[in-house]
């Protein structure tokens, strides 16, 4: 038989027939007139071409087919009810989701160890997958999560949240001939640098707040990851402008120094962006607020 071919709300209504054995209670507990539950049932009879329940001294009494038909229905409804309500709520101590975040290597620095944390203690069965980014949020799947530097204004079907606003540090290495000396924009550019650009494209927003005021730096080196940059530093001259709490996880005892970028308006600021389909799934705004809860608490600065 072809499933298409029969209305779910027949067996729920013959469900519920099995249990009771009486049309009138039937039609108080499913809140429907006596007459429509008759109409159900011979619906049912019609399309499977069988009796199904037989009036009897004592009420309705099922037939072979009814008996072998409920003892399957019943666990079937059941799985649908939990399926239908488990779209209208998320439990994660029960979930065995799959979450994708797109995010850098930076980001997953600061978020991923206390995320993960809280996702093994709260939703165990919960799996996450993350992916390195290039592209921009409307390129992902209506259900992945974007954590990201901000960047540019998204399309409407997008919503974003700002997680983090935070200040950017210049690094060196302690014996560095700048280390104790005033770091204004021009002595800043003067210095010799390296770049992290994933791409080695275009300019960045520190290039841009130098031009601004008639300066450009000296670019020596530019590499693709930030965790790259630690290790040129402590070994040259180079120095490098690095977002203040990456800062606070990368830097070695005694390794390097930092000082302020002296150009305020250079800001580090993190988002996390979403396609708004995902607005009202619960899931992922357990997930979200997960994700805004590590950047709240600054969590990867172990307190």
């Amino acid at each position: 038989m072809n499933l298409r071919s029969i209305d779910l709300n027949l067996l729920v209504v013959f469900n519920q027939l099995m249990r009771t054995r009486s049309v009138s209670t039937t039609a108080v507990e499913l809140a429907m007139t006596p007459s429509a539950v008759s109409h159900a049932l011979g619906r049912l009879r019609v399309a499977l071409k069988d009796e199904l329940l037989v009036r009897g001294p004592d009420g309705f009494q099922p037939t072979q087919r009814a008996l072998d038909l409920h003892a399957h229905l019943g666990d079937a409804l059941q799985t649908i009810e939990w399926a239908m309500a488990d779209q209208m709520r998320f439990q994660p101590t029960r979930s065995t989701r799959t979450f994708r975040l797109h995010l850098s290597d930076y980001i997953g620095a600061l978020l991923l160890p206390a995320l993960c944390a809280r996702l093994r203690d709260e939703a165990p069965g919960v799996q996450l997958e993350v992916r390195r980014h290039f592209v921009t949020p409307e390129r992902l799947d209506p259900g992945e999560l974007q954590v990201r530097v901000s960047g540019a204004e998204l399309l409407a079907d997008y919503q974003r949240q700002r997680l983090l606003e935070d200040e950017y540090v210049v690094v060196m290495r302690a014996d560095h001939p700048a280390a104790a000396a005033p770091l204004d924009a021009e002595a800043y550019a003067a210095l010799s640098h390296v770049k992290v650009s994933p791409v080695a494209l275009g300019t960045s927003a520190i290039d841009d707040a130098l031009a601004r005021r008639r300066l450009k730096r000296n670019t020596v080196a530019t590499v693709a990851n930030w965790f790259e940059v630690a290790g040129i530093v402590a070994r040259t001259d180079l120095v490098a402008a690095i977002p203040r709490p990456l800062a606070a996880i990368e830097r070695g005892p005694g390794a390097l120094v930092e000082r302020p970028l002296p150009l305020d308006e250079v800001r580090f600021v993190v988002e996390q962006c979403w396609h708004a389909g995902k607005e009202s799934d619960p899931g992922h705004a357990w997930l979200r607020q997960h994700v805004g809860a590590v950047f709240a608490e600054r969590a990867w600065l172990g307190g």
